[in-house]
């Protein structure tokens, strides 16, 4: 039966042992009517949530079944926003003498900021304020400010300047006070049809965190958040067409095990400009086991699209797009047995800025035993590439299942049936910057031998690359170090490295990959290797 969720009245039995409840969510129910009702449903029961914009943050914690979730959605064909923003009423701003500044206060909101080191002072605090849908810029001296910027006095008060200078009573002005906007901790739990907005969370701190187990978010938006729009933790839990665009610092990011991300776009990330070395981009992945990315898209983003870091095991990207990101399409660093497969990586790491070196279409860096097949990686900085820098130790932790130490370097990689064409430094590179290759570090023996590709067991098998004139073919090495060799022919580079088998230096002839269009004329000779799509990605 459905009900309104201050009219509670007795429970109709459907069957002798299965009823369901339908929670009918409105704005005018008040602050936290969606916390309360999230708090009465049950196994089967629907949290059925109306159009408007809901003020508060959701902590989900009881259980459904699988056969039985529990249901938290927008009403069909309704907008329903859940917003980390508070409004400001006009009357409760004081006008600066002699200045076009105006001042709300008491302000409690402590913004705190992460990371708290120079680089990040601005960008790494966490509020905001929006003037009529728009975020306004913020400053950290009240010198600084001119028309559309504010100043934030945490814990004191709040000044802005609008822009054109105008006063608050011809604008809706909002500021930021939550982080988090949902919590998912409980388990068969089904979110739909909901968009997240405007969370004040810090860098690395989800507005969406979904954690529990068997739990799947589907047909949401988490945007313009401070830090990040979802986190995808727990245990086998799944995001499905969740879109997540213009955050603060990054669209996702995944942890847990068993956690699957199906049709999901990630678009325009790190509006604020957060260092992309550390952590910033589309989605970063750590520490997960079994985690998988299938049939997704990462445009855009100001750092890398598709990133597993650090003690990944056994994830998997396939049948995804990647394109226009300011750092690698797809990259799996210190991690291991991370399959990537039937993907298509366009004009990522185009930008030249500091490290802009190692960007690619598809990239591992320090990892080892990965399967990189069936792939096109086309006008990036680099198609395929290999970064092996130094070993990577990783601390025992019990805990994180690592019983002893781990040690990461490159070693057992598979690469085969992929294209890398039309690249515009090389088709496929190993960044070798490291004592083998030259590097003035001292290392142990042992190390040194680690460090050596030509021993490390990678096979490369039937691809197909082809350099546009100025492009490079292979890169072995640092070009700054004295051991780099570069090869223009494929027979050179195997007369010198024995890895490369059954693979050709050729034009794959592809339709009008400029226009986005990869399919392979009938007489490709990328058809001849099985190079390329044996499953087509998203459509870009």
């Amino acid at each position: 039966m459905q009900i309104r969720i201050f009219e509670i009245i007795p429970v109709v039995f459907l069957t002798a042992n299965a009823w369901a409840v339908t929670y009918q969510i409105f704005p005018a129910d008040g602050a936290r009517a969606i916390q309360v009702a999230v708090d009465k449903a049950k196994s089967g029961d629907t949290v059925m949530i109306h159009a408007g914009t809901y003020r508060e943050l959701v902590r989900v914690t009881n259980d459904g079944t699988p056969e039985k979730p529990i249901i938290i959605a927008g009403a069909p064909g309704e907008e329903v926003i859940l917003t980390g923003a508070d409004a400001i009423p006009p009357g409760q701003w004081v006008l600066l003498p002699d200045t076009s500044i105006w001042r709300h206060a008491p302000w409690p909101y402590r913004g705190p900021t992460h990371p708290n080191d120079e680089f990040h002072r601005l960008i790494g605090r966490t509020e905001q304020v929006i003037v009529d849908g728009k975020l306004l810029r913020q400053v950290l001296d009240m010198k600084q400010m001119e028309p559309g910027t504010f100043y934030a006095e945490p814990a004191k008060a709040l000044f802005v300047r609008l822009p054109g200078d105008g006063a608050p009573a011809e604008h809706r002005i909002e500021a930021s006070v939550r982080p988090v906007l949902m919590e998912i901790a409980g388990s068969h739990v089904v979110v739909r049809h909901l968009r997240f907005v405007h969370a004040s969370n810090s860098a690395q701190r989800p507005a969406l965190d979904i954690a529990g187990a068997g739990n799947l978010v589907e047909d949401c938006v988490a945007e313009w958040t401070n830090g990040v729009g979802a986190r995808l933790g727990g245990e086998r839990n799944t995001a499905r067409r969740l879109v997540s665009r213009f955050n603060g610092q990054m669209g996702m990011s995944g942890h847990g095990v068993r956690n699957v991300m199906e049709e999901c776009r990630l678009e325009g990330n790190n509006v604020k400009g957060y260092a992309k070395i550390w952590e910033a981009g589309g989605i970063k992945v750590v520490m997960t086991r079994g985690f998988v990315i299938r049939r997704c898209e990462a445009v855009r983003n100001d750092g890398p699209g598709f990133w597993f870091d650090i003690d990944n095991r056994n994830g998997l990207v396939e049948r995804s797009y990647a394109a226009e990101n300011n750092g690698a399409g797809i990259f799996a660093e210190i991690s291991e047995t991370i399959t990537i497969r039937n993907n298509l990586a366009v004009r990522n790491g185009l930008k030249n800025e500091p490290g802009a070196w190692c960007n690619a279409g598809i990239l591992l860096g320090e990892a080892m035993r990965c399967v990189v097949e069936h792939n096109i990686s086309v006008g990036n900085r680099h198609g395929i590439e290999v970064r092996q820098q130094r070993i990577r130790n990783l601390e025992a932790d019990p805990k994180r299942d690592r019983p002893e130490e781990k040690r990461y370097y490159s070693e057992g990689h598979v690469f085969r049936h992929n294209i890398a064409a039309f690249n515009r430094e090389y088709q496929f590179a190993l960044f070798g910057d490291n004592a083998f290759f030259g590097a003035k570090k001292e290392v142990p023996p042992s190390d040194l031998e680690l460090l050596n590709p030509d021993q490390r067991g990678w096979r490369a098998e039937n691809n197909l690359y082809f350099a546009a004139p100025g492009a490079g073919l292979i890169l072995w090495g640092a070009k700054w170090l004295s051991k780099h060799q570069e090869f223009s022919d494929l027979d050179a580079f195997r007369s010198q490295h024995d890895l490369e088998r059954g693979s050709v230096a050729a034009d794959p002839l592809f339709a009008n990959w400029q226009a986005g269009n990869v399919n392979l004329h009938p007489q490709s000779p990328a058809k001849k290797l099985g190079a390329g799509f044996t499953e087509a990605p998203v459509s870009p």
